[in-house]
């Protein structure tokens, strides 16, 4: 669910136009696009470390 969540998020954010490279964002709708994408990954990287072998 939060691999489909933050492909979703990748998508909608490159389709808006907004720009993806980090050291460019200067509008606050780029900023909460990178966050929610920060804060997915984060969550997914955090999520799958604790799946049992």
């Amino acid at each position: 669910m939060l691999t489909t969540l933050l492909v979703i998020v990748l998508i909608d954010w490159r389709a808006t136009g907004q720009t993806m490279d980090v050291e460019r964002i200067a509008t606050i709708q780029a900023e909460i696009w990178n966050w929610t994408t920060t804060l997915l990954s984060n969550t997914l990287g955090t999520s799958s470390s604790e799946v049992p072998p």
